[in-house]
């Protein structure tokens, strides 16, 4: 597995996370988390789907990735910048 990989896997892991301990159900099948600096929505039903906002004067998706149970990913955006510390500091805080 590549840098890159594990890269994606642990920010879809956080993510989820957060999604999950956070958000709110907001349309069936469908958890949103929404901060001052992130919008994540997480799908988890099959095939599963993640994407993430970076929210500053206008929103930009700079996380997406739709998988199914057996590991097959595909990435549909993957920015890199602050988003990542933010997002790996929302998923060490519990609750």
């Amino acid at each position: 597995m590549s840098q890159a990989e594990i890269y994606a896997l642990t920010f879809r892991d956080q993510a989820m996370r957060v999604a999950l301990a956070k958000g709110a159900i907001t349309v069936p099948e469908q958890h949103t988390f929404t901060d001052a600096r992130l919008r994540i929505e997480f799908w988890p039903r099959s095939p599963h789907a993640l994407d993430i906002w970076k929210r500053s004067d206008r929103e930009t998706k700079v996380f997406g990735q739709i998988w199914t149970p057996d590991g097959d990913a595909v990435m549909t955006v993957d920015k890199t910048g602050s988003w990542e510390t933010s997002l790996a500091r929302l998923a060490k805080v519990r609750g």
